[in-house]
């Protein structure tokens, strides 16, 4: 029962780093519970120090991996952001030297010949 409970641990954490490696987060919701529930099965048995070694690095590069998936996510949505403020914002600078926004009120630059 014991190994069962172990390598099913092992193959659910193999899953969950697939999936952040090819951003299928979806994938990660469905494995959340399952994560859990297993984890919550071996902490009631007696298991090798061995087991718990492999299985800690196995959730510590995971977490990494969703660390630097939020980071990039959130550098992402940084960088639309800016693109979004270029395209309705104009930064001018006033005759005193300072800058100033001046709206955009075109959307679109039109290329003339």
């Amino acid at each position: 029962m014991q190994a069962n409970v172990i390598r099913s641990i092992h193959k659910t954490l193999d899953q969950e780093k697939q999936a952040l490696l090819h951003a299928d987060y979806a994938a990660l919701t469905s494995l959340i519970s399952q994560k859990e529930q297993l984890l919550s099965q071996i902490s009631n048995m007696k298991t090798r120090r061995a087991d718990m070694v492999a299985i800690k690095a196995k959730i510590d590069h995971n977490q990494s991996l969703l660390t630097a998936a939020i980071d990039g996510v959130g550098a992402a949505q940084n960088r639309l952001s800016a693109l979004l403020d270029v395209q309705q914002t104009l930064c001018v600078y006033d005759p005193s030297g300072k800058i100033e926004i001046v709206p955009n009120k075109a959307g679109v630059i039109e290329k003339k010949a």
